[in-house]
């Protein structure tokens, strides 16, 4: 079926301002509700844009009168892991809001660590050995039961936080998160990224990269090597993910690529990652693929095009560090040495424009211009 709107819904709009030019260029109306003052509602690709309440009991009655005037030609996105928590905290009161999610199978991978491993075993994923304790006591008992060396997860966390190792012999201490705890084998190797299109159950992008540096205060890696997917079998985990949750859906794959080239994955987010907005520039067909969405027509062939398995920084983390705000991120206009140390001859070097054009959202709006071209 083609899709006519994107329905955004975040309490941080900076992945999906990025998206909007793509999505836009695919043909899809984006209808935005972010927080009073968010870039998006000054964007030129940007139809629609709604303030979404701060107020958490006002931001509830919004929810649910979106997800009453959900079409099935509209696409709807939740931009953050937050954004997440909150639908699925809210829809055990009001199951309606089951309509924000790509597909009703979607619930079972959302808001828990537990609820998601458990997932990927039933759909036949390749993931890590696992269990999960109720309670911080009953940690110990859960890691000798795996045996080795283990990562101990809060159920909620989320970015990669709340994430506790625990070396082979050793008993758990000083846990990160609340319970209960996802306990997972910790598994050598390298850790990938995919950052995942998926579009009516079928796999449409799936670019492939090695973290090479990551901002770990902030969960969030700002230097990758994309390459072509190695292994089949990380590419049959994927279309079974794909396949067995249904939809349309951005979503973001963390991996380890183990010795002996073989792959776990250890986590799902199904929503837009900062880098996904980066994936034309680096040779992947984005926009064709996301007219495929938008016609309802068949998905394009994957193409694993990155431009030679080269370095790429996203700037834009690294000038943010572990700090957050506009005014930090504009910071690579105004102080640009600030970013040159982490530019090499040919990097994705795009946080440059990006804060330009951030710092000219500021000073045209409260000029009063209402918008920005390159937003």
């Amino acid at each position: 079926m083609p899709v006519d709107r994107v329905v955004v819904i975040t309490t941080n709009p900076a992945a999906l301002a990025r998206l909007a030019g793509p999505l836009s260029q695919a043909g899809l109306r984006i209808v935005d509700w972010s927080p009073r003052g968010s870039c998006t509602g000054y964007s030129r690709h940007v139809d629609e844009h709604h303030d979404l309440a701060d107020d958490p009991a006002a931001r509830g009655r919004q929810l649910a009168a979106i997800a009453r005037s959900i079409s099935p030609s509209d696409w709807v996105v939740l931009g953050t892991d937050a954004d997440i928590h909150d639908v699925m905290d809210r829809r055990r009161a009001d199951s309606s809001l089951t309509r924000l999610l790509p597909t009703a199978r979607h619930h079972k991978t959302l808001g828990s660590k537990i609820a998601m491993a458990a997932a990927l075993a039933d759909l036949g994923v390749e993931q890590p050995a696992w269990t999960s304790a109720s309670t911080a006591e009953a940690v110990p008992a859960a890691v000798a039961e795996l045996g080795g060396e283990v990562a101990v997860k809060g159920d909620r966390g989320w970015g990669g936080l709340a994430v506790t190792r625990v070396p082979a012999g050793s008993a758990p201490t000083g846990l990160a998160g609340d319970a209960p705890f996802l306990v997972q084998r910790w598994e050598p190797g390298t850790l990938v990224s995919i950052d995942l299109l998926v579009v009516r159950g079928e796999v449409a992008l799936a670019p492939y990269s090695v973290v090479l540096g990551e901002i770990r205060e902030r969960g969030a890696s700002y230097h990758r090597v994309y390459l072509p997917i190695p292994d089949d079998g990380l590419r049959e985990s994927l279309r079974r993910l794909a396949s067995g949750l249904g939809g349309t859906w951005f979503g973001n794959v963390s991996a380890i690529a183990r010795p002996d080239g073989s792959h776990a994955i250890i986590e799902l987010d199904p929503r837009p990652n900062a880098w996904h907005a980066y994936l034309g520039r680096l040779g992947y067909p984005l926009v064709a693929a996301l007219r495929s969405v938008a016609t309802g027509t068949d998905v394009p062939a994957e193409a694993a095009l990155p431009r030679s398995g080269r370095p790429v920084v996203n700037l834009t983390r690294v000038v943010q560090g572990s700090l957050a705000g506009n005014s930090v991120r504009a910071r690579a206009l105004f102080y640009p040495r600030a970013t040159w140390r982490h530019v090499h001859r040919g990097d994705l070097a795009l946080t440059y424009r990006e804060a330009r054009d951030l710092a000219r959202w500021v000073v045209l709006t409260r000029a009063g211009r209402r918008r920005v071209e390159d937003t």
